[in-house]
């Protein structure tokens, strides 16, 4: 790849906040150097059976760990996110990567879940479509599917609701829905949701935000609000919501496409810092937000898929930037967690590995293998997570804020063109 096509990055010019960070300490790859992650067998670079071996036995540990606190785990609340289903989901993908009793671990922590659901969230990672996706998958019986059908006819009837109060975004909002219905369809889940339905849910997405825009004469097609604020990151923001909607993009038309969601996504790429790190809301002056829910971790995926989609290089110079910023500043004081972690941040280099490979026409395999090898030296760190953090999350144990996600992380890198963000990137379990 003609190494002139990426912008320079200048970093020096805004406001960076070192104390959310460590700094990188590891050295980069370099093909021409052994180590202890990466390395070339028949011409193609994978993890190092020795780094193998080390996921699997972390992995392993901290899972144990998780059942050893199975009562606080229990009093985590329902959600994907913060709560019982979230460790749930873990189990389940340790059941297809190990051997053991992951499986029935996994039925006994979702059962907690589906005691308690909130009936009045649609959403899959803070909602009660999780849970019944979760259940259904994890017990796979009649009336897991048969409850899972009815109440989705419930919480389709929220959704396409244009006069109710219910946001667009992905934690607790319509995008959030439109991820349960599109990984329903991926893990092959006979439901009873017309691709109708399916269109009428993006159609509400476009046109609240088409209307946001219009009102308030915003410099692009498409306008989103939480809480009053246009964000522009993964968990509450234009991003987030992108993303979902270009996973959709076979409901999508072709008009809707290209007049309403690629220009949003060249707006979001006129809101960035000098860095490469996507703005966390419109006016936002200060870079310092490099995490999943806020900035470039979460933007990565979008990026990428905007670059196979449209074949545009912009999109793929942004998503290259991205792993530059999160390389520098991933190793996140706060932890290696999904939300607001390392774990996460890591997931910005899978996105990349991911890309670079399915594009071998364009990409050298020691381009793509630079990511791998960033991914691992994430992963290295979190083995430490213990060293690795000055907060505590308050629901230490789960998912997107805790050690389950670390763990969520290391089982996925072991098939690194499997892995999936879990409750953004589509994916079959």
């Amino acid at each position: 790849m003609a190494s002139g096509i990426w912008p320079v990055v200048n970093v020096q010019a805004d406001a960076v906040a070192k104390d959310r960070y460590y700094e990188n300490i590891y050295q980069d790859f370099d093909a021409n150097i052994l180590n202890d992650f990466v390395e070339k067998e028949n011409n193609v670079y994978k993890i190092t059976e020795l780094f193998i071996t080390k996921l699997r036995q972390n992995a392993e540990i901290l899972l144990q760990d998780v059942m050893a606190h199975e009562k606080d785990v229990a009093t985590s609340g329902f959600s994907v996110y913060t709560g019982v289903a979230g460790v749930a989901l873990v189990f389940l993908l340790a059941s297809r990567r190990f051997s053991g009793e992951h499986k029935q671990i996994a039925k006994s922590f979702i059962k907690l879940a589906h005691s308690n659901p909130h009936r009045s969230r649609v959403n899959f990672l803070n909602g009660n479509s999780g849970v019944l996706i979760l259940n259904a998958l994890i017990n796979d019986n009649i009336e897991a599917k048969e409850l899972l059908n009815q109440r989705l006819e419930e919480m389709y009837r929220l959704v396409k609701s244009p006069n109710s109060d219910m946001p667009n975004e992905l934690l607790y909002g319509r995008v959030g829905f439109l991820y349960s219905v599109l990984f329903m369809k991926k893990n092959n889940f006979s439901v009873h949701f017309s691709e109708s339905n399916i269109k009428a849910v993006i159609k509400i997405i476009i046109d609240q935000g088409h209307s946001l825009a219009v009102d308030e004469k915003y410099k692009a097609p498409l306008k989103y609000k939480w809480h009053d604020k246009n964000y522009f990151g993964a968990a509450h923001g234009t991003a987030g919501i992108l993303y979902l909607l270009l996973q959709a993009r076979e409901f999508v038309s072709e008009e809707d496409l290209r007049h309403y969601i690629q220009p949003t996504i060249d707006d979001l790429l006129e809101c960035r810092f000098r860095s490469g790190n996507v703005l966390s809301s419109e006016g936002s002056t200060s870079d310092r937000l490099v995490q999943w829910c806020h900035g470039a971790p979460g933007a990565v995926q979008l990026f990428c898929l905007a670059y196979e989609i449209f074949g545009e290089r912009r999109y793929l110079s942004a998503a290259v930037l991205c792993g530059e910023v999160v390389w520098r500043r991933g190793l996140l004081r706060k932890g290696c967690g999904l939300c607001h972690g390392t774990a996460g941040n890591a997931y910005t280099f899978i996105s990349l590995y991911q890309l670079f490979k399915k594009r071998q026409d364009e990409f050298s395999e020691v381009e793509a293998a630079k990511y791998l090898y960033r991914a691992c030296v994430f992963a290295d760190w979190c083995f430490e997570f213990n060293n690795h953090r000055e907060r505590c999350p308050d629901r230490f144990y789960s998912l997107f804020e805790g050690l389950s996600g670390t763990i969520y992380f290391l089982i996925d890198l072991l098939q690194p063109m499997q892995a999936a963000f879990p409750g953004y990137t589509i994916q079959c379990l």
